[in-house]
C-alpha cells in the first residue's frame, strides 16, 4: 500500500488518505495501509512546497510547478492551506478528486475512484486557447471537461485545416495555468470550480479568455490614504518594514517633484512620493566622549567619590566600592547609593522600588507601565541628585545581572530614562563611558546600550522633557523604534515623520523643507492647529460684545488654536500636551505645515511644492473669511481652486455635482449664508471655463495673482492674530473697538474688525519703529521720529507675532541689500 499517504486536513485537524496513483481519497484507513512506513503529510503555511510525499521530484512527475507549490493549477498550499491535491477540494469541503463524491454530513464513506481524462469531445468551439505565464507557452483547455493539453486538439486542428495530436493524460505533463501570478480571488474561484466540476481548474478571467462568465468588478487597488496602523490623534504605529531600505541618520525621502498631473492625485501625499520622512539628528558629543575619553570616566572612580559605603554595611565593607556597582537583589539595598540627606535618601529608596518592580525583581500588583509612569513623573520634578541616583541604580542593576529577562528590562528602562531626562553634567560623562562600554556587547544589551547613548546625546543637548511622555511613546522607546507622527497640510493630506522623544520643531521643518524641495524653507512653519467650525465668529463675538475688557482677555484662550512651534520645542512634548493639558485635551489639534511668510519677491523662485503650500494657505484664509471678498471674486477664486485641485481634464469632467457635497471648501462661509450649495456650485462652474486650460501649478499662481489684484489685496499674505487692545484707549469713548484681528504681512500691520473685516488702522512696514512681546502681550511703536504712537495688545501669541514681524523686516533688509541699498538697523 505504498501508493497511499496520510494527509492532515488543516481545517478539522483530522487525517484522511490519498492514493498517489488513482487519486482516490478516503476518511477511513485503506486496507493494508502501513502507517509507520508512510509519514503523515501536513500543510505548512510557511512553505511554498507542500506535497504528498514532500519531494519536488514527485511534484514534477505530475506536471506541477515545483516552485509554485500548486498541483495542476490548484491553489498554492503556502497561500491557501484549504486547497486540495490536483485542484480538488479536501474531504472536509465535500469536494472530489476528478469529480468523485465526497462524504457529507459527517458520514465518512469511500470516495469514488475516477479514471484519468482521455478526450475532449468533437466540438472545436469548446476548446479555448490560453497562455501559461510560467513556461511562456500556449495551451488549450476544454470548457466542459476541464481537460488541458499542450498540443492543439484534433478538433481545433481539423477546424483550422491542419492536424495535431492531443495528450490529455494526467501523467503526460498538464499545464499549470495559475502559477505565482494567480491572485486570491482567482484562487477562491478555483476552489469552487473544483467542487463543482473536477480536478483540473482553468480560470478564463485570469488570462483574458473569451469566457462569458461575469467577473468580479471590485477594484483590487489600495487606498494610499488608508493606514490600519494610524490613529486620529496623529501618532502612528511605526512599521519597520517600510524602513528596511533606509539608512539611519538622514532625511530619507526620494521626493523629486514630478511633472505628471497623475502624481498630484495621490490622496495621502500631494507633495511627492509616499515615503516617510526620517528627521535627522546628528548629536554625538557624548558618544565621542564614551569612545575616545571613556577611560577618564570609570564608574568606579565616581562611586569612590560619591557613594555612601558605610550605610550598606558588611555586604560591601570588605569587597570594596566595586561591589556597589554590581547587581544586587532588591532587598539587599536599604539606602541610596549616593551620599545624600535623609529626605532625599527616602526618595531614592522609592526609585529603587520602581526600578526593581519594572525589572521583575520585586513583586507588585501594578503593571510595568505603572512603575515607569511613576518613576518618570517623579524624576521630571526631582532635583539633580535624584536623577543621578536613578541612573546609578540602573547601572548597578544592568551590570552582572544573572537573569537575562531582568537584564533586558533594565536596559529598556535605561533607554527610557536617557530619552526623557538628563543626568548632571558631571555624571553624564561617566554614564556615557558606561553605555559605550556596554554597546560593544553582542545581542540585545549592545543594541539597547547604543540606543540609550544616542538618546543621552539628544537629551543632554535639549534638556529634560517638559511634559511626561504618553504610554505609546514609552512603548516605542522600549522597542528602539522611532515614533511616527502625522504632519498635515491644509487640504487634509499629510506626511508621516519619524521622530524621537527629543526631536525639535526646527529639525522637523528643516527635514520637511529638504524632503519637499522647498527653496525658501524659512517661509514655512510647523503649527499646532485646530480648524474652527464654519461661522463660529458670529457666535463667539456676539457673546464677547457684552464682556468687559478683562473677560475678553481671559476668553482669548478659548479661540481656535493656531500656534507656530518654537524652534527648540520638542515635538513629543507638544503631542503629550494635547492629552495632558486641561486647555487642550478637549480639542482636536493636529500638526500642520503651512506658509507663514508670503513674499512677492520669493514667488519667482518657489518650487512646485512651495507654490502648492502657499496656495493652500491662502485658500484656507479665504474660505475661513479672512478676506472681505465680493461674491463675484469669491466665485472666480472657487473656479481657480477647482482647476488647481483637478487640473486639465477631458470634456464632461467638470459637471454639476463635482463640488456640491464639499462646497464649504471652495467658498467663504458668508457666501453660503445667502446661497445654497447648488447655487454656489453653479456660480463656480459658470466661471470655470475661463481657467480650464491651466495646469495645476499655473492655477496656483493665477489664484494668488487674482487675490493680489482684488479689492482685498491689502489683506493678502497676512497672518491674523486675535487680540484685545489694552493701550491708547479713550476713556470717554466706551464704544471704541478693542476686540481686533491684527494682521502682519510684507505690507505692514493692519488692525481689522473681527466681524466686518473693516480696517481700523494701518501701518506700513517702514512705519514700525520698534516692537516687543511678553508671554501674554505684543506691543509696538509706529509713526515717525516726530510723531509716534504706542500700542499694546493682550494675546496668547505674543512671541509668534514678534518673530513674524521680525522675519518680514529682515526679509525687507535682505531685499534692499540685494538691490544695492545699505540699511542700518
Amino acid at each position: 500500500m505504498a501508493d497511499w499517504v496520510a494527509v492532515q486536513d488543516p481545517t478539522s485537524g483530522k487525517t484522511y488518505y490519498a492514493n498517489m496513483k488513482t487519486r482516490e481519497t478516503s476518511w477511513e484507513v485503506p486496507p493494508g495501509f502501513q502507517g509507520a512506513a508512510q509519514p503523515q503529510v501536513q500543510y505548512n503555511p510557511q512553505s511554498q512546497l507542500n506535497m504528498m510525499g514532500g519531494s519536488q521530484q514527485n511534484m514534477g512527475a505530475y506536471g506541477g510547478n515545483p516552485q509554485q507549490g500548486s498541483f495542476y493549477g490548484g491553489a498554492q498550499f503556502g497561500g491557501q492551506p484549504q486547497g486540495s491535491f490536483y485542484g480538488g477540494a479536501q474531504p472536509q469541503q465535500q469536494g472530489s478528486f476528478y469529480g468523485g463524491a465526497q462524504p457529507a454530513n459527517g458520514q465518512f464513506g469511500q470516495p469514488q475512484q475516477q479514471q484519468p481524462m482521455q478526450g475532449g469531445g468533437g466540438d472545436a468551439s469548446k476548446w479555448k486557447k490560453a497562455h501559461d505565464p510560467n513556461s511562456g507557452k500556449d495551451y488549450w483547455y476544454h470548457v466542459d471537461t476541464k481537460e488541458t493539453t499542450w498540443n492543439m486538439p484534433p478538433e481545433v486542428a481539423a477546424a483550422n485545416g491542419g492536424g495535431g495530436g492531443m495528450n490529455g493524460a494526467v501523467g503526460g505533463g498538464m499545464a499549470n495555468p495559475m502559477g505565482a501570478a494567480a491572485n486570491q480571488d482567482v484562487q477562491s474561484k478555483q476552489a469552487q470550480m473544483a467542487v463543482n466540476s473536477g480536478s483540473v481548474i482553468h480560470f478564463d478571467a485570469a488570462w483574458g479568455s473569451d469566457s462569458e462568465e461575469e467577473q468580479d468588478g471590485g477594484d483590487d487597488s489600495w487606498d494610499d490614504d488608508k493606514d490600519e496602523s494610524s490613529s486620529d490623534d496623529g501618532l502612528d504605529v511605526y512599521d519597520p518594514n517600510k524602513q528596511a531600505k533606509k539608512a539611519l541618520g538622514n532625511t530619507l525621502v526620494n521626493d523629486e517633484p514630478s511633472n505628471s498631473e497623475e502624481d498630484d492625485e495621490k490622496p495621502q501625499n500631494p507633495m511627492g512620493d509616499d515615503e516617510e520622512v526620517l528627521v535627522a539628528d546628528t548629536s554625538s558629543k557624548y558618544w565621542n566622549i564614551g569612545e575616545s575619553e571613556g577611560s577618564k570616566y570609570p564608574l568606579n572612580a565616581y562611586a569612590e567619590r560619591y557613594f555612601q559605603k558605610k550605610k550598606h554595611g558588611g555586604m560591601f565593607s570588605k569587597a570594596g566600592v566595586a561591589e556597589l556597582l554590581k547587581f544586587a537583589p532588591y532587598k539587599k539595598v536599604k539606602h541610596a547609593l549616593k551620599k545624600m540627606d535623609t529626605k532625599l535618601d527616602k526618595q531614592a529608596q522609592q526609585t529603587w522600588k520602581n526600578i526593581n518592580s519594572y525589572m521583575g525583581l520585586r513583586k507588585s500588583g501594578k503593571g510595568s507601565e505603572g512603575h515607569v509612569e511613576k518613576l518618570l513623573r517623579f524624576a521630571l520634578k526631582a532635583p539633580e541628585d535624584i536623577r543621578d541616583e536613578i541612573f546609578c541604580q540602573l547601572c548597578k542593576q544592568t551590570n552582572a545581572n544573572p537573569s537575562v529577562d531582568s537584564l533586558i528590562r533594565g536596559w529598556k528602562l535605561m533607554a527610557i530614562c536617557c530619552a526623557v531626562f538628563p543626568p548632571s553634567d558631571e555624571f553624564a560623562n561617566y554614564l556615557a563611558s558606561y553605555l559605550f562600554s556596554k554597546s560593544k556587547e553582542a545581542g540585545a544589551v549592545g543594541d539597547y546600550a547604543t540606543f540609550a547613548l544616542q538618546s543621552l546625546d539628544r537629551t543632554m543637548e535639549v534638556g529634560q522633557r517638559r511634559i511626561q511622555p504618553m504610554d505609546l511613546e514609552i512603548q516605542r522607546i522600549e522597542e528602539r523604534q522611532p515614533i511616527s507622527v502625522k504632519v498635515y497640510f491644509l487640504d487634509g493630506t499629510f506626511r508621516t515623520l519619524l521622530v524621537t522623544s527629543q526631536t525639535r520643531a526646527q529639525q522637523v521643518t528643516v527635514s520637511l523643507a529638504k524632503a519637499l524641495r522647498l527653496n525658501h524653507g524659512e517661509s514655512f512653519g510647523l503649527f499646532e492647529m485646530e480648524e474652527p467650525r464654519p461661522g463660529w465668529e458670529q457666535q463667539v463675538y456676539a457673546k464677547r460684545e457684552v464682556m468687559d475688557r478683562q473677560a475678553k482677555i481671559d476668553d482669548l484662550q478659548h479661540m481656535p488654536y493656531d500656534r507656530e512651534l518654537e524652534t527648540n520645542e520638542r515635538i513629543m512634548d507638544v503631542y503629550s500636551s494635547w492629552t495632558r493639558s486641561s486647555k487642550k485635551k478637549q480639542r482636536k489639534i493636529r500638526f500642520v505645515y503651512k506658509c507663514k511668510l508670503h513674499s512677492k519677491a520669493q514667488e519667482n523662485s518657489y518650487s512646485r511644492n512651495g507654490w502648492k503650500i502657499a496656495f493652500l494657505t491662502v485658500v484656507w484664509h479665504v474660505i475661513h473669511g479672512m478676506y472681505p471678498l465680493e461674491e463675484e471674486d469669491a466665485c472666480h477664486l472657487g473656479a481657480l481652486q477647482l482647476q488647481a485641485t483637478h487640473g486639465q481634464q477631458q470634456p464632461g469632467f467638470y459637471i454639476p455635482g463635482i463640488v456640491q457635497d464639499v462646497i464649504d471648501r471652495y467658498v467663504p462661509y458668508k457666501m453660503l449664508q445667502t446661497n445654497n450649495a447648488s447655487q454656489c456650485e453653479s456660480k463656480i462652474l459658470s466661471k470655470h471655463g475661463l481657467y480650464q486650460h491651466l495646469d495645476k501649478q499655473d492655477a496656483y499662481r493665477k489664484y494668488i495673482e487674482y487675490l493680489r489684484k482684488s479689492n482685498a489685496s491689502v489683506y493678502f499674505g497676512g497672518s491674523f492674530f486675535r487680540c484685545v487692545r489694552v493701550s491708547r484707549l479713550k476713556k470717554t469713548n466706551s464704544n471704541e473697538q478693542i476686540d481686533l484681528l491684527l494682521g502682519i504681512s510684507e505690507n505692514g500691520v493692519i488692525f481689522v474688525h473681527p466681524m466686518t473685516l473693516a480696517i481700523i488702522e494701518r501701518y506700513k512696514m517702514e512705519e514700525i519703529l520698534t516692537y516687543g512681546f511678553r508671554s501674554n502681550a505684543f506691543l509696538f511703536v509706529a509713526g515717525t521720529l516726530m510723531t509716534q504712537r504706542k500700542y499694546q495688545f493682550a494675546t496668547m501669541l505674543g512671541k509668534q507675532m514678534n518673530d513674524l514681524l521680525r522675519a518680514h523686516i529682515d526679509l525687507r533688509v535682505q531685499q534692499a541689500e540685494v538691490q544695492g541699498y545699505s540699511i542700518q538697523q
